[in-house]
């Protein structure tokens, strides 16, 4: 599950519409206003149900998620669990720059971040997004899974070979392709193995 940490200046501009095309790629994202109700404890439902259970977090880093209690109290969980490896945190800029975050929230700088602005959708960092969620399936998968996967496609081995064959010949540049080509893959071998295992 992927959680999304963000002021609430920034729902409709920012994480309605990263939320929407995450989840047209097929993720499930904990976005509080999808998930909340009318009389809900939110704060408390929230980490318990959203944060606590992702395995992916996404950081919309503003001027204004600093001066926002709820969202300090996010990043300081976010930290901690990141601090234990329990999470992977992937930071959005929105209209701000890297040395401009507080100096308490620095470790921020330390993972690579994508960048938004008021120009630039949020289509492209979805993606970006889903290539890192896709990637770290395949790095998570050892390679024993890797044999059964084999043995059961191995009926389709000609199929499969001349997929990863057009893959590696596409620029790394051009994460579109690569981004679509790496689904296909994964929505291909998810009929024939069990990839409960893998981040959801």
């Amino acid at each position: 599950m992927i959680f999304i940490c963000f002021s609430h200046v920034e729902r409709y501009i920012v994480a309605q519409s990263l939320s929407y095309h995450l989840k047209n790629y097929g993720h499930h994202v904990w976005y509080d206003y999808d998930e909340l109700f009318i009389g809900d404890n939110g704060d408390y439902l929230n980490f318990e149900e959203g944060l606590y259970k992702a395995r992916y977090v996404i950081i919309i880093v503003s001027h204004a998620l600093f001066k926002s209690p709820c969202a300090v109290l996010e990043l300081e969980q976010i930290y901690s669990l990141l601090k234990k490896r329990a999470i992977n945190v992937i930071p959005v800029l929105y209209n701000i720059y890297s040395k401009d975050i507080p100096k308490e929230f620095q470790w921020i700088n330390d993972i690579i971040y994508a960048e938004i602005t008021n120009e630039t959708g949020t289509l492209d960092v979805a993606t970006q997004i889903t290539a890192k969620y896709l990637e770290d399936i395949i790095r998570n998968t050892t390679l024993d899974r890797l044999n059964t996967i084999t043995i059961k496609c191995s009926e389709y081995n000609s199929y499969l070979k001349k997929v990863v064959s057009c893959y590696l010949k596409i620029d790394n540049n051009n994460i579109n392709a690569r981004i679509s080509i790496l689904y296909s893959l994964y929505l291909f071998l998810s009929i024939f193995f069990d990839l409960s295992n893998t981040p959801n």
